[in-house]
């Protein structure tokens, strides 16, 4: 920020002291056209706006109102904004407050929302030192605001503090850093020294010398002018860094290499591995090369082309993965794998006699086989065997009709106790299964005595719909050897339903309350009343739900009334979705059934056909 500065000058035009005292005019002059804008050109041309020091905001969470501790910022126009004990700071509406040791309160009284803490500077001219003493003086008292966050746009005469939550009571519910910053620096470059001690034939001295330089490059880039030591590592992103593991060098992210690539191993060349990113591969494409052995004439152990490519034995990738196996015959397995912990031997991938690729287990009857041919195994994919002894086929099942399911699941082992399981879905932490259709059902199951079972807590986001809905818990009774069922209550309408016991007062009359949300969520209400120990026909509802409460009147004074209020629900949810008590089977609905048996149909009238047994499984 640039002003003309203007001081009062003390010589005259020819030099010489100018005789005669300095008057208001020409102090004023010094201070407000020359002192003032110097300081605000030195401030606003090396120091970017925000807090230098203190101004913390501190608040007891779910009371109201805030602190502001004592402090100094800048803002954009180079002023020193400073709030000191002793002095005082004025509130939006003009209040002068004192700021002691702990600083300035601010009330938050009357506002609520996400609100940003403001500060900017402000002068008052003060009247208790003009009364007392007849002196003329003008104070800085900064001013405090409280402004809506997502509205307030930065301003060059505000630095922002903090922003505080403050619910309708003038509670404050949350208080963060969002938007504060300190002051900060402009420069292009730091010059670093470090203590120095020289001795030479004139003796020893000690002092500061030329260390490092931290500049900023003509392409906007940082540089060092000597080694950067960072004991924790160095992050370049959000998502990548280094940092020292032991004697070597831990990379969180992505680390490329140029076109020289980097050779890894010791000082023998038979023993080193070489890292090759610019090396040529089949076609001309250049890639990744891992080898093993003598510089340029080692072993290939695996290339990567430039369109993301992979071959492992050899240098010449022909999909995404390729396996160049460079064995004379089929004696040799491709890959192999072992858990010592399960025995000696080895699972593995090969080649087959006509050409097919093989994984076998190391157990007989493994609990993998994958292949194209008749063999053993609890996974076949691409191939159902006949005899159904397979647990798990993927590509469709023949004889299916219409349905012909991607993955089906069998599990026939009927010996398994306490009962087979044909999928088991499980995690520790997560979802166990997520199932969805974009534009039909998610999930159609059905079983002999129930299609499922919920162990927990069950939330449907929508509408149940159902044939009949009860309850079955252990009886009360007899928990160990009966069970207790109700079935529910049920209406045209969503009714809800809520009773109560009340005392009626000397007058024969009560005033029954309900809960705050009871007239958001309900309306249309209907109402019962039941008078205990003796008849009371002059019961009735004096008046209706009204502010959350509604009042009973013409009983006998101490007697009890039992009370039962009905509403029909009005949330956003209810009125969106109301119940179509009645409606028309439409598209394949029509003819078929929800319960076709009920009506003296087959079963291939329901709504719900489930995936028929295949061939040889009847009855199964």
């Amino acid at each position: 920020m640039a002003e003309t500065m203007i001081r009062t000058s003390y010589l005259d035009v020819s030099g010489q002291p100018r005789q005669g005292s300095t008057n208001l005019r020409e102090s004023r002059t010094d201070a407000e056209r020359y002192l003032q804008p110097a300081l605000r050109a030195h401030a606003a041309g090396l120091h970017a706006p925000g807090i230098a020091a203190g101004l913390q905001v501190s608040a007891a969470i779910g009371a109201p109102g805030i602190r502001i501790a004592p402090g100094i910022a800048i803002d954009g126009e180079g002023r020193h904004i400073s709030m000191a004990a002793g002095g005082a700071a004025k509130l939006e509406d003009q209040t002068l407050v004192t700021v002691d040791a702990t600083g300035v309160p601010v009330p938050t009284t009357g506002v609520s929302g996400a609100l940003s803490v403001t500060i900017a500077w402000a002068e008052t001219f003060d009247k208790a030192a003009f009364q007392a003493n007849q002196v003329f003086q003008v104070i800085e008292t900064p001013i405090v605001r409280l402004r809506p966050a997502a509205a307030f746009a930065p301003r060059v005469d505000e630095v922002i503090l903090a922003q505080v939550d403050i619910d309708s009571a003038g509670n404050v519910t949350a208080l963060g850093a969002q938007r504060r910053r300190a002051a900060g620096i402009a420069l292009d470059r730091i010059e670093f020294r470090r203590p120095t001690t020289v001795v030479d034939a004139d003796g020893t001295t000690v002092g500061h010398g030329p260390a490092a330089v931290l500049s900023v490059r003509d392409d906007g880039e940082l540089a060092v002018s000597s080694t950067l030591h960072a004991a924790r590592g160095v992050r370049l992103g959000s998502s990548t860094g280094l940092s020292a593991a032991g004697d070597a060098v831990a990379v969180d992210g992505t680390l490329r290499l140029g076109d020289e690539g980097v050779e890894l191993g010791n000082s023998d060349p038979a023993g080193d591995f070489r890292l090759a990113t610019g090396a040529v591969l089949a076609g001309g494409v250049r890639g990744l090369r891992l080898a093993a052995g003598n510089g340029d004439q080692a072993a290939t152990v695996f290339t990567t082309s430039a369109d993301g490519k992979i071959c492992i034995g050899g240098n010449a990738p022909q999909a995404r993965l390729t396996v160049d196996d460079p064995t004379p015959d089929n004696s040799w397995n491709t890959a192999a794998f072992r858990k010592a912990a399960a025995g000696p031997f080895w699972s593995h991938i090969h080649w087959g006699p006509t050409g097919d690729w093989f994984i076998r287990s190391a157990a007989f009857h493994g609990s993998v086989n994958i292949q194209d041919t008749n063999g053993f195994g609890k996974v076949n994919i691409g191939g159902f065997q006949t005899s159904f002894t397979s647990k798990v086929a993927v590509g469709g099942l023949p004889n299916f009709g219409a349905i012909s399911p991607e993955v089906y699941v069998v599990n026939d082992d009927s010996f398994v106790f306490p009962t087979p399981i044909a999928v088991l879905a499980q995690t520790i932490t997560g979802e166990g299964l997520r199932v969805s259709s974009r534009d039909g059902t998610g999930i159609v199951a059905s079983g002999g005595t129930r299609a499922a079972v919920f162990k927990g807590n069950v939330d449907v986001l929508g509408t149940l719909t159902k044939s009949g809905l009860n309850f079955k818990i252990d009886h009360p009774a007899d928990p160990a050897f009966k069970f207790l069922s109700h079935a529910a209550v049920e209406s045209d309408e969503m009714k809800n339903v809520y009773d109560g016991t009340v005392e009626l007062d000397g007058d024969g009359a009560a005033e029954v309350v309900l809960p705050d949300w009871f007239e958001a969520l309900n309306g249309d209400f209907r109402y019962q009343l039941t008078a205990i120990g003796a008849a009371a026909p002059n019961l009735h509802v004096a008046q209706e739900v009204s502010g959350g409460r509604f009042r009973i009147a013409g009983g006998d004074a101490g007697s009890k009334v039992c009370w039962m209020v009905t509403g029909v629900r009005r949330d956003a949810y209810a009125r969106a979705n109301p119940v179509q008590v009645e409606t028309e089977k439409s598209g394949y609905e029509r003819g078929n059934y929800l319960h076709p048996e009920l009506h003296g149909e087959t079963a291939e009238r329901s709504l719900f056909t489930m995936v028929p047994n295949p061939p040889g499984m009847a009855g199964r």
